[in-house]
């Protein structure tokens, strides 16, 4: 016990453990679409790792930094938050719930052929030629490239990389323009 006193978990840690509990709260809950809640909570904790981790650094060593640094340090804090989030994300997608994709994929195709074929027919060129059992293939095999866990994770990464990408640029500008200038 005496070797932990004092140490302090890191903001995207933190972050990160929060996500798993409530991503892992919602799911058992059987709470619908929880992925999507997931997803727009990631948003807003990547948002929260960046900010509080730059207002901690400010706070402990009493100055900003230049934009390259603050850039530097608030896209290694979210990039650390990022590669937790999707390394559990490939550990819920491929043990702890393997059947989430599989659902997903047959709702989308469910959806899919739940749609009127002549209405299908004239909503787009490509259609007009196709006969109803092409549709079906189609729209199956389609729905089986998207249903791949490397796939999802892939744009998921993607994803979150994008908003870590863009949150760091945007917080150290706030912080210098706004925050300091009070």
């Amino acid at each position: 016990m005496d070797k932990m006193k004092g140490k302090k978990v890191s903001v995207p840690v933190a972050f990160a453990a929060v996500w798993i509990l409530i991503l892992l709260t919602l799911n058992a809950l059987k709470v619908p679409h929880h992925f999507r809640i997931g997803i727009y909570l990631n948003l807003f904790f990547i948002l929260g790792v960046i900010g509080i981790s730059m207002f901690l650094q400010i706070k402990q060593e009493k100055k900003l930094h230049t934009f390259a640094v603050n850039f530097k340090n608030s896209l290694k804090k979210a990039g650390t938050y990022t590669v937790i989030v999707t390394g559990f994300l490939f550990l819920y997608l491929k043990f702890i719930n393997p059947m989430f994709l599989e659902n997903l994929k047959n709702s989308r195709i469910e959806h899919e052929l739940a749609k009127d074929w002549n209405q299908v027919q004239a909503s787009s060129p490509i259609f007009e030629a196709m006969t109803r059992e092409e549709f079906i293939e189609k729209a199956t095999s389609s729905n089986e490239i998207l249903s791949s866990v490397s796939l999802n994770l892939s744009f998921y990464f993607l994803g979150l990389f994008f908003i870590s990408l863009f949150y760091s640029i945007l917080i150290p500008i706030f912080y210098k323009k706004i925050i300091l200038r009070m």
